[in-house]
């Protein structure tokens, strides 16, 4: 498994946080998670915790891949669970792409109503 992270204040408009990530495949059903943590942040005595992030993966292109905005309401929230990478906190987001095509991408966290502290975090594996 690999996995990468980063964490910064997210604002509004074209503030957002930006992780970008080149995947470049891997043996067999390799699986792609990407993160969006927020609210759990508190948790971990981090003040001004985003409170709703929602996650958008685009490709190169600019193209939207998938989005999420709640986790645990997604149709992937089965699969998650079993890969045991689900967020603690159910206004998360989190994505899973298997067989994802080789290339750049870029994951965007923004707040739905406001702003925060957020996590963008990227797990590959299989």
């Amino acid at each position: 498994m690999a996995n990468i992270s980063t964490r910064g204040f997210i604002q509004t408009d074209n503030n957002v946080m930006i992780g970008g990530l080149i995947y470049l495949g891997g043996p067999g059903l390799t699986k792609v998670v990407v993160r969006g943590i927020g609210p759990s942040l508190a948790a971990q005595n981090i003040a001004n915790a985003l409170k709703d992030p929602v996650l958008e993966l685009k490709d190169a292109n600019g193209a939207t891949v998938e989005a999420n905005d709640n986790w645990a309401q997604s149709s992937q929230a089965a699969a998650i669970q079993a890969a045991g990478l689900q967020p603690s906190d159910p206004a998360e987001c989190a994505i899973m792409r298997t067989g994802l095509p080789l290339g750049s991408y870029t994951a965007i966290l923004k707040g739905v109503n406001g702003t925060g502290v957020g996590v963008v975090e990227v797990y590959i594996f299989q």
